[in-house]
């Protein structure tokens, strides 16, 4: 009995080391049957359940290698099969190498467009990240969006590896929105917001022309010239040519007049085919000096200076008028004398005009006249002095019409009835100083010849006398000093 126990225990023994023995030859295994890498990944293979020395070798050796110690590292794209040889035994690992890359590794994009990323070359799952999502926003399937200027960096991971793509965001815009111009003029338009370079066209040509932003204004009218930054989108600015008056011209840049003189100014304009109203309004800085019409034609009012302004639409030029104070010459005198004595004298029965003021001094009156004769057309002054013992004249003519206006030479008649004789003298204006200094010649005796002295006494004191009264009946009535007929040497009475 005791040894059949003993036997029992044997065999119980030698079963269970039996068992052990398959279980141990069973549980030798590799770790990985397939792996996937990417190029230049390394992975470690290992076969456990046995004490073993194992034999690697790698099919491919080119695809994915394999060290002494089961480490696979992938070298190119490809599927090679691991081999772990443990005594007769043989376990395989599939490797795939797989060499993924981004479509884009870098990349510029306007705000709000949508790209798809892509890692090409792999089977495996992507993960998506974007450093910045304020600026780019990536989805997990690589879309990328802008949302503002700004840089950021969109990484894609497989297996522990890493590709990155470094994207700029921008926000182009055009310079100019709108912008008017006239016909031959340039303007640069720029993109701001862009390092890229801008596609630039028009949409009519016979407008306006557009080369890398340089608009050139050709034809009147509207169009748009676009500008276009990557493929997307487009920056259009409206474009309005005209063409009107840019410039105004006039004939004289300062000119001088005096006091009621005038002058016509004229007025051009450029470019020659300017449209619109080329209406040309005047005016005068100061109407007190000078007035201007519609025509240009500037009246000179009074001395000093103004500036007349032509304007066409915005533009104008302007002209610098002095206006010198009018300076009347012996012509203008007479003429003054000669027009009072047509419009305001009297007229006597042979048609001539005439003012006379008359005076009472010591018994006798004394009439001073002035006479103008249109059809001698001769200017006379003339005294008269009666009393009841005696009568006296004096007269002086000047032919004005023969007379140059330069220095008036006069014919003076005196008569004096009761002294019986006449006297006649030539004097030239300027000589005439009021003194007794006129000398006479002897013309007519009715009674006693006079002695030379006598003569020369009585005529030049009836002169004298007569000077002071024609003198202020010029001034007075007419308002023309005596001295302003050519008489500047008299030294009388000037009113």
């Amino acid at each position: 009995m005791k040894q059949v126990r003993k036997w029992m225990q044997l065999i119980t023994v030698i079963a269970a080391v039996i068992v052990m023995g398959l279980n141990a030859q069973a549980a030798v295994k590799i770790n990985k049957k397939s792996a996937v890498l990417i190029k230049g990944q390394k992975i470690v293979l290992k076969v456990t359940g046995t004490d073993k020395k194992v034999k690697w070798s790698s099919t491919k050796p080119a695809v994915a290698a394999v060290s002494s110690r089961g480490t696979v590292k992938g070298f190119a794209k490809g599927s090679a099969v691991i081999r772990a040889k443990v005594g007769k035994k043989i376990f395989r690992c599939k490797v795939k190498v797989e060499t993924p890359k981004l479509n884009r590794t870098k990349g510029i994009f306007t705000a709000g467009y949508k790209y798809k990323l892509k890692l090409k070359g792999t089977t495996q799952k992507v993960k998506w990240k974007s450093s910045d999502r304020s600026i780019v926003a990536v989805s997990k399937t690589g879309s990328i969006r802008g949302k503002k200027a700004g840089k950021a960096t969109v990484t894609a991971t497989v297996l522990k590896k890493t590709y990155k793509c470094r994207v700029t965001i921008e926000q182009p815009n055009i310079s100019v929105e709108s912008l008017s111009i006239n016909k031959g003029d340039t303007y640069e338009l720029e993109m701001n917001g862009t390092v890229r370079k801008a596609k630039w066209w028009s949409e009519n040509d016979s407008i306006a022309t557009v080369d890398e932003g340089v608009v050139t204004a050709v034809g009147v009218g509207s169009t748009r010239i676009i500008a276009q930054v990557g493929n997307t989108y487009t920056y259009p600015c409206n474009v309005n040519v005209s063409n009107p008056v840019r410039s105004v011209y006039l004939n004289r840049s300062a000119i001088t007049l005096t006091e009621g003189d005038s002058y016509t100014l004229s007025a051009s304009y450029s470019p020659s085919d300017a449209e619109g109203d080329k209406t040309v309004y005047w005016s005068s800085s100061d109407e007190s000096v000078a007035k201007v019409g519609s025509s240009g034609k500037v009246t000179a009012i009074k001395a000093g200076t103004a500036w007349i302004t032509a304007r066409i639409g915005s533009q104008s030029a302007s002209c610098s008028v002095t206006v010198r104070q009018y300076e009347p010459n012996l012509k203008d005198y007479y003429a003054r004398v000669i027009s009072y004595l047509k419009t305001k004298g009297k007229t006597n029965s042979s048609g001539e005009h005439f003012i006379d003021e008359s005076e009472t001094v010591s018994g006798r009156k004394i009439t001073y006249s002035v006479l103008y004769s249109g059809t001698a057309h001769k200017l006379s002054l003339t005294m008269t002095s009666t009393s009841d013992s005696a009568k006296t004249g004096m007269t002086m003519i000047a032919d004005v019409l023969e007379t140059p206006y330069v220095d008036p030479t006069f014919t003076i008649v005196y008569t004096s009835t009761n002294s019986g004789f006449q006297s006649k003298a030539r004097i030239e204006a300027s000589e005439y100083t009021g003194e007794d200094n006129v000398e006479f010649e002897l013309v007519k005796v009715q009674k006693m010849t006079p002695t030379d002295s006598t003569v020369q006494r009585m005529s030049n004191s009836e002169l004298k006398k007569a000077f002071e009264g024609w003198a202020a009946l010029l001034g007075g009535k007419i308002g023309v000093p005596i001295q302003n007929l050519g008489f500047y040497s008299y030294s009388g009475a000037a009113a």
